[in-house]
């Protein structure tokens, strides 16, 4: 489970509590992103369910089938849970995080994604079962975030520029016309990755 440092560069002398056992009476919530990845999530939630019970911790499931109402789920458990749980992908976890960070919660991931990256660069077992000995075992770390217009990212964010020459331009299946020529949409120009997460 991560506690997140709200700041592009946090140091940090304490790094990781030692792993012990998630004490029974801490509250937790999974929020489920059916959406995420390319596995079926019929049943994923009484499998959560069960799989923390075997492991004597009570836990909430919120399947979320509108991305939109991601955040708004993610906050209403953080009003409600110690931990939270994102139960997805890297945008999962995000917005996730974003809610844990507002209220001061801790996050847990459990990566049911395409890729991952943020789970797998932090050591995160991608395996179910795993992920969630991860997080019953108590195991914490501190972990920086980066913040761009307000809005939280945990490992990525893209910049785009936008030539003005595009700023009036007409879009024609996919393609947008300048002084009646047909050239492809803006590109992306820059991706930025970080990666100083706090592991010591």
């Amino acid at each position: 489970m991560l506690h997140l440092e709200h700041a592009l560069a946090q140091a940090s002398a304490d790094g990781h509590e030692s792993p012990s056992h998630l004490p029974q009476s801490t509250s937790v919530e999974v929020i489920l992103n059916e959406r995420s990845g390319l596995r079926d999530k019929t049943g994923v939630p009484q499998l959560l369910e069960g799989l923390f019970k075997d492991r004597g911790i009570e836990v909430r499931v919120t399947n979320n089938k509108d991305p939109t109402r991601l955040y708004q789920q993610a906050e209403a458990a953080a009003k409600r849970s110690e931990v939270i749980v994102a139960a997805g992908g890297d945008g999962t976890a995000n917005t996730v995080a974003s809610a844990a960070i507002a209220h001061h919660r801790t996050l847990g991931v459990l990566p049911l994604g395409t890729l991952n990256h943020f789970a797998r660069d932090l050591g995160i077992p991608i395996e179910l079962e795993e992920a969630v000995d991860t997080i019953a075992a108590g195991f914490t770390t501190l972990v920086d975030v980066g913040e761009v217009n307000r809005r939280i990212f945990l490992n990525n964010s893209t910049l785009v520029y936008i030539p003005a020459s595009f700023m009036n331009a007409k879009s024609s299946s996919g393609w947008v016309t300048v002084n009646g020529r047909h050239s492809p949409g803006p590109r992306l120009l820059y991706s930025a990755a970080t990666h100083s997460w706090m592991l010591n």
